[in-house]
């Protein structure tokens, strides 16, 4: 009778679920990249390769499992990207840099500074609009009109453009 070879059972990924818009639709860009609901976006996160035990409401709190596996609240998930802190683990979606697409500037204009990393829609062009960092603040739209990228250190102008140094 031949040997069975068991394979690493993966969980649904926690940062596959996608932010929604206000009309219901995913957003998404032209590339059909989506954010995620429960994971901030990071240019280089992390790897962590671990199922997690989430549980699920407009944000996601997660936990690693037993030393056996099994989840003592919410429901289990994978976590690709992620670190974990105490008894906390937060995952990350891994995205393209605002920088590495030559979308930066040399200073920052006058507007509102956000210093985590944030997802920005930019067009062909180079204009640049402000989306968010996960689920809290969903997009007006369901499309993003070019490309989703990661932007840390940057600022919201009064315009409604984005100045991105990193």
């Amino acid at each position: 009778m031949p040997m069975r070879v068991s394979r690493p059972h993966r969980c649904r990924p926690i940062c596959d679920e996608p932010l929604l818009a206000a009309n219901g639709a995913p957003y998404v860009d032209l590339a059909g990249q989506t954010i995620s609901r429960f994971c901030d976006p990071r240019v280089t996160p992390p790897v962590l390769d671990r199922d997690v035990c989430c549980s699920i409401g407009s944000t996601a709190t997660c936990k690693l499992p037993t030393s056996v596996g099994r989840c003592m609240t919410g429901m289990k998930f994978w976590c690709e990207y992620g670190t974990i802190q105490g008894s906390t683990v937060e995952c990350f979606q891994h995205g393209p840099s605002t920088c590495a697409a030559g979308l930066c500037v040399d200073s920052l204009g006058p507007g509102t500074v956000f210093e985590d990393s944030s997802w920005i829609c930019c067009d062909d062009e180079g204009n640049c609009t402000y989306v968010g960092e996960s689920g809290d603040y969903p997009p007006a739209g369901a499309v993003c009109n070019g490309g989703l990228t990661v932007c840390s250190w940057g600022t919201s102008n009064e315009d409604g453009s984005i100045d991105c140094l990193d």
